[in-house]
């Protein structure tokens, strides 16, 4: 396991590797008009609503799209074999009442206990737990914005595979902000707190991640 060196503060990017930032909305779009919204010509995945901006999420490539794939496919083996919950992939979650913060997480986790949350094809206040693959285009948002605005909306449990500094880091709400739980190495067994007895080994741009379930 690696040593938890919790830092809000980005490492260093390429130049234009941000996403870039859209101007305020003068009013939400509707539900209609915000799935309209993700039919796009390909140069982005879609559009994340952050405080009635909108923010085109940037094309996957092979090591977070690998990354991804992995995490979830061993969740979802795990998941069945324990049924406590679901989870998904990249599913639409408005954190507010508003609609204000409307995000598509890379996974999403639902516990049994709040699957009441799973209305209208989407996630409507706090998941469970949230996972995002933070590459170079994303790593800002992922432990700044979006960090908060999960912790503002109550989510328990936030995963970051951090594909910059190689880690996993496993956080859980506290009082004041989330708390770390554990980092661990991208090559070395993951075992989240929150699912007893799975072990994830991730390695992006490798065909298939190792997995145990007891």
């Amino acid at each position: 396991m690696a040593t938890i060196v919790d830092r809000h503060s980005p490492p260093p990017a390429e130049p234009g590797s941000q996403p870039a930032v859209l101007p305020y909305a003068p009013v939400l779009p509707s539900d209609a008009e915000f799935r309209r919204l993700q039919e796009t010509d390909g140069s982005v995945r879609g559009y994340e609503m952050e405080n009635g901006r909108l923010v085109p999420m940037p094309p996957a490539f092979e090591d977070q799209s690998s990354s991804w794939g992995d995490l979830y496919y061993r969740l979802r083996t795990y998941l069945e074999q324990n049924p406590i919950g679901k989870v998904w992939l990249d599913l639409a979650t408005f954190l507010d009442p508003a609609g204000a913060k409307r995000y598509f997480p890379d996974l999403v986790y639902l516990a049994n206990e709040d699957l009441h949350r799973l209305r209208d094809k989407r996630v409507n206040g706090p998941p469970t737990m949230v996972c995002e693959i933070a590459g170079e285009t994303s790593w800002d948002r992922d432990h700044g914005e979006k960090r908060q605005a999960y912790y503002d909306a109550g989510v328990p449990w936030y995963w970051i595979v951090d594909l910059v500094e190689q880690q996993v880091k496993e956080f859980r709400r506290g009082d004041d902000d989330y708390e770390p739980v554990a980092f661990t190495p991208l090559d070395q067994p993951f075992r989240p707190a929150l699912f007893p007895g799975l072990e994830i080994v991730i390695r992006p741009g490798s065909p298939g991640g190792e997995s145990s379930a007891g």
